[in-house]
């Protein structure tokens, strides 16, 4: 009998934390529904701006529409949504440079003595949330220069301060994680070499970056990016020359994540909304507690049994 009130107790305390998550994940969908106005609004006023304001006025809707994307779990309407606005943006010229020379202009205006936080906080914003999601040669060539940048390389950690926040990395380091992540048919350092190496990290994945770049930007290795139908190479004047690739390497190319096949229904809109978990990774949670319920439970009745 005392055990039959532990499994009643068990189940209960499991089916109210279900359903928390599982209000979580319809407060998610409701965000996201409402990112998904927001932005495809604003994407429309952006068709009669100037290259530069078209910039300003999407990035931050490519870096939150994406992180969404690369998740799966989201709506359909993530998808061509995101594809719309990075498509947007691609096709300004110099868009890569944009965020390049809005670093610069913001780093040449600190003094001795002001605090960095807001010009790190940037940097990895637009190097390695958003550049990363602007796949191009433009975008390759200044996350390359980002790789021998080492003004911004944070002071050895303290000893003496231990509980202090984890300074934003180097330029070199999100610029080399950036090229990792970018989408590269064949990158310089894959994310499971990266991990295997045990001694220097850090260290070898810039040098072979570099080297890479150096390749790349010299006209010596072409490169290519998953779900682009062409190959591109630098040309020795800076220019850049395309040739389209076969049918064979494209049907390599791994799939995105999937969406979900529930519908959103937009309820107005709202302050856009950064780092919101995805619903597939809640409703793992959910599912993963049945199943640690249930093989509790059998547990409990074998321990009884014997």
């Amino acid at each position: 009998m005392i055990d039959m009130k532990k499994n009643i107790i068990l189940i209960f305390h499991f089916l109210m934390f279900a359903r928390f998550l599982a209000a979580d994940v319809i407060e998610d969908r409701r965000v996201e529904s409402d990112q998904v106005a927001l932005w495809k609004s604003k994407l429309e006023n952006s068709k009669t701006m100037d290259p530069q304001a078209k910039i300003s006025n999407l990035w931050l809707g490519l870096r939150n529409i994406g992180y969404r994307h690369s998740h799966a779990g989201h709506s359909k309407e993530i998808d061509s949504l995101y594809s719309e606005i990075q498509s947007e943006i691609l096709a300004v010229p110099n868009h890569a440079q944009y965020f390049e020379n809005e670093l610069n202009q913001e780093r040449n205006a600190l003094k001795s003595g002001d605090s960095k936080t807001d010009y790190d906080r940037k940097r990895r914003i637009y190097i390695a949330e958003t550049l990363v999601r602007l796949p191009s040669p433009e975008t390759i060539k200044v996350l390359g220069s980002y790789l021998f940048d080492e003004r911004d390389n944070p002071p050895p950690p303290n000893p003496n301060h231990f509980n202090d926040a984890d300074p934003v990395p180097s330029s070199t380091r999100l610029a080399y994680e950036s090229i990792m992540d970018i989408g590269l048919r064949n990158p310089p350092v894959t994310k499971a070499a990266y991990w295997a190496e045990e001694n220097d990290r850090e260290g070898y994945a810039l040098s072979r970056s570099r080297a890479w770049f150096n390749e790349v930007k010299a006209g010596e290795r072409p490169f290519s990016f998953i779900g682009q139908t062409v190959e591109y190479r630098f040309k020795p004047d800076g220019t850049v020359e395309s040739t389209q690739l076969p049918a064979s390497v494209l049907e390599s190319d791994p799939k995105p994540p999937a969406p979900s096949t529930a519908a959103t229904k937009p309820r107005g809109k709202a302050p856009d909304v950064h780092e919101s978990p995805s619903s597939a990774s809640k409703w793992s949670l959910i599912v993963g507690g049945i199943l640690g319920l249930a093989a509790l439970i059998h547990w409990i009745r074998q321990k009884r049994q014997g």
